[in-house]
């Protein structure tokens, strides 16, 4: 997909559509996922098989789920990209959600579809499971986990959430919620959408400030089973932050800088901005600041007036009365909507990350009045 910029030509030379995803095994280039897994599953047997033997009875049945794959899918867009007959929609999607919760049920009750263990329906189904979850809160506000109406669903994903390789892939909900429209050519909001949106967006005033609320199975808006560490979330924020100080500082300044003329539709994506590099010591001191209240605590840390100054300046003098176009905030509040999940942080640390950089924020426009 060219909506988050252009790929390398050694790439294009072998897939013209710039589609992802896409293996190229012993010279045979495949794009669609489930014909790569179906593929992998076959060409390295040297695992517990993810599928049933063919010919056996389990094995029509992982067959027939996979249509049901296709058919949530299809559901789940038919609500999710129009505005029309919202209610009909509705309806669909979750006759369609009932048959996927009973046969996690069918065999032993679960968690996985095909009984105890995982298995290529599961992993063919995450996607779109992990993507509708998120997708129908942000624009219907319609929860489909996390609130006990689904409990076959809730334990699904609690299964999976406790697997480290799929939170290794796991993303969250605002990261999904702007990467899809772009993809599907837009997701449609209803009146239930909005409250959501705005929480999952930071832009309540509350849920991207500290003091952050517990995060757990039933979180709201977005559920996560594994649950936090507040301190460890800090910590991994911090030093995510700290070992990649030039590149975090060059990335910020995109906010002050500069963009191409030909942008991207992808709004967490800005491959042609030009960071504004001028202003380097002041982002600099503006994520020291931020780094040093991950590590200690925001009421441990004692703010440095001399810090807030530097950072809040503009060529080393202060900007005191026009503090909403200071650079450093500039690049904060950048930073802040483009920390994407897992590419930059597992979600509880980017959470952390937002919710630091509200404050920063907060601290530096304070002083910029003072």
């Amino acid at each position: 997909m060219r909506c988050y910029g252009d790929k390398p030509k050694s790439f294009m030379s072998k897939v013209p559509g710039g589609m992802l995803p896409v293996i190229e095994l012993d010279g045979r280039v495949v794009k669609e996922s489930n014909v790569i897994m179906s593929l992998l599953e076959e060409k390295f047997p040297e695992h517990r098989p993810l599928m049933p033997p063919k010919g056996t009875r389990e094995r029509l049945r992982a067959e027939a789920l996979m249509k049901l794959e296709r058919q949530f899918f299809s559901d789940w867009l038919g609500w999710l990209c129009n505005g029309w007959d919202d209610a009909g929609n509705r309806r669909k999607f979750e006759s369609t959600l009932t048959l996927v919760s009973k046969e996690m049920e069918a065999v032993g009750g679960g968690p996985y579809f095909m009984g105890q263990d995982i298995s290529l329906v599961d992993i063919t189904f995450t996607p779109m499971l992990e993507r509708a979850a998120a997708s129908l809160a942000y624009y219907k506000g319609y929860y489909m986990r996390g609130q006990g109406r689904w409990p076959a669903i809730d334990r699904w994903f609690d299964a999976m959430e406790q697997r480290d390789t799929y939170m290794g892939t796991r993303s969250d909900y605002y990261t999904h919620c702007h990467d899809l429209p772009p993809q599907l050519g837009g997701c449609e909001m209803n009146s239930d959408g909005k409250a959501v949106s705005a929480m999952l967006d930071g832009r309540d005033g509350r849920s991207w400030h500290l003091p952050l609320p517990p995060l757990n199975a039933s979180s709201v808006p977005e559920p996560y089973s594994r649950g936090e560490h507040p301190d460890r979330d800090r910590l991994q924020a911090a030093a995510k932050l700290i070992t990649n100080r030039e590149a975090v500082i060059k990335f910020g300044l995109r906010g002050p800088g500069q963009t191409e003329p030909r942008t991207v539709s992808a709004p967490l994506c800005d491959p042609t901005a030009f960071p504004a590099m001028e202003y380097e010591a002041s982002m600099d001191a503006a994520l020291r600041i931020a780094a040093h209240a991950l590590l200690v605590g925001t009421d441990a840390h004692m703010v440095s007036e001399h810090g807030i100054k530097v950072s809040t300046a503009q060529n080393g003098s202060n900007m005191s009365g026009a503090h909403p176009t200071t650079p450093a905030i500039s690049g904060a509040e950048y930073m802040r909507d483009r920390v994407c999940v897992p590419r930059d942080l597992p979600y509880p640390a980017a959470r952390q990350f937002r919710a630091h950089m509200n404050w920063l924020i907060d601290q530096m426009k304070q002083n910029g009045q003072k």
